[in-house]
């Protein structure tokens, strides 16, 4: 997420335009260090002309349950 710097922080100096994760953009815009930046028409289109290719490579496997070690009879 883009937001736009209103004072001078350890991100950037007062104007810059800096991208950085959606939680702490939530929070500097709460604290009243920034503002959110809007996206251009221009990088929407881009954003949808992209292919997303997913080989599912970078998911988790999931773990086997294994039974419990004390059933009840």
């Amino acid at each position: 997420m883009e937001i736009k710097l209103l004072k001078n922080h350890t991100l950037g100096k007062q104007g810059d335009i800096v991208k950085v994760n959606y939680h702490r953009a939530k929070y500097l815009i709460a604290m009243g260090v920034a503002l959110e930046q809007k996206q251009a028409k221009d990088d929407v289109e881009e954003i949808k002309t992209e292919k997303i290719v997913d080989n599912g490579s970078n998911t988790k496997k999931r773990a086997t349950r294994k039974g419990k070690a004390n059933p009840k009879p």
